[in-house]
């Protein structure tokens, strides 16, 4: 199977372009809400390279540009590590790696890691029955009125179609979600929002709340 072409110039327009949050204060609060919610998948190794990440998302809030050689070398760490360390963080959402190409020689250079934002798509209710009783109006709701939200962010995403999604996201919902959302960071998007709603509320199969939720938007 060919390498797909790069396609992203690395540039400081596609670095704020590319910046999720609007804020530092922001940047923080979710990088501290996604130790407490992975905290029990995170090697060391995890948390200290998305602290690096974190400490270097500064200028470009939420976005960094370091070599893998260079988190090596600073955390005295392999570079297979650092590599596996930041496959598993985007695995869970954590961050999103985007592959980049100079300018001047158009040749790959360092990727730009993007510390993705939490979505609040739903509530804890004060007792479990609660929840169990609204999880599904409960989700249904938020993640309609995210999909709503997504389709307002036309300035604000890079314009890739679903070719470009990351390994990370299923292909069976990548396949469905496309028919709504053309674009690979949409489809992205949408597809955190959704793990983090079967999460909170112990449903399985991401997928069938995705295509319900996105039917009822309609």
């Amino acid at each position: 199977m060919s390498k797909k072409a790069i396609v992203i110039i690395a540039s400081e327009e596609t670095f704020q372009n590319l910046s999720p949050f609007k804020s530092i204060d922001g940047l923080n609060k979710d990088v501290r809400k996604h130790k407490e919610l992975h905290h029990n998948k995170f090697t060391k190794n995890m948390f200290r390279i998305l602290d690096h990440l974190h400490r270097y998302s500064a200028k470009y809030t939420g976005v960094s540009f370091l070599s893998k050689n260079n988190i090596a070398e600073t955390l005295e760490i392999s570079r297979r590590t650092v590599i596996r360390a930041c496959k598993a963080l985007e695995d869970l959402g954590v961050i999103k790696q985007y592959e980049m190409k100079r300018k001047s020689d158009m040749q790959q250079t360092a990727n730009a890691i993007v510390i993705q934002p939490i979505e609040e798509t739903v509530t804890q209710e004060s007792t479990q029955n609660t929840v169990n009783c609204h999880a599904s109006k409960t989700t249904t709701f938020s993640l309609k009125q995210k999909i709503k939200n997504i389709n307002k962010r036309n300035n604000d995403v890079l314009d890739f179609d679903h070719t470009y999604t990351s390994d990370s996201v299923p292909s069976n919902f990548k396949n469905i979600v496309k028919k709504f959302f053309p674009q690979a960071k949409r489809i992205e998007e949408y597809h955190r929002m959704t793990k983090i709603a079967a999460y909170r509320f112990n449903q399985e199969d991401v997928t069938d709340i995705a295509i319900h939720v996105m039917l009822l938007s309609r």
